[in-house]
C-alpha cells in the first residue's frame, strides 16, 4: 500500500497542491511531504482531517493507494481486470 501516492493522486484530480493540503489539515508541509514519500505513516485521525479536505472518504484514499504487492496473486487479473472500472465510479461519485 502506498498511501503517500493515493494522497497524491487524490491531490492532483481535486488540483490541490502539498501547500495547500498542509494549510487545510494544519499539520506541516514537511509532515505531508514525509506522508507523500512513504517515510511517515498517518494516524486515523490524520487520514480523517486529510480525507475532510479531499472531500472523500477515507476508504477512497486507500483505493488509491493500492499496489498490485497488496493483492492476492490468484485475485491479480480480476483486479486488473475491473481497476478502471471501479476508478471509473469512483470518479463519477466522490470525485
Amino acid at each position: 500500500m502506498n498511501l503517500g501516492k493515493g494522497i497524491i493522486d487524490i491531490c492532483n484530480i481535486r488540483g490541490i497542491s502539498q501547500k495547500d493540503l498542509a494549510a487545510k489539515t494544519g499539520l506541516s508541509i514537511t509532515f505531508h511531504s514525509l506522508l507523500e514519500n512513504n517515510l511517515r505513516n498517518p494516524s486515523m485521525e490524520t487520514l480523517d482531517k486529510i480525507a475532510e479536505v479531499l472531500k472523500v472518504p477515507v476508504p477512497i484514499i486507500f483505493w488509491f493507494s493500492l499496489t498490485d504487492s497488496d493483492i492476492k496473486p490468484e485475485r491479480l487479473k480480476f483486479y486488473n481486470q475491473y481497476k478502471e472500472k471501479i476508478n471509473y465510479l469512483i470518479h463519477n461519485i466522490f470525485i
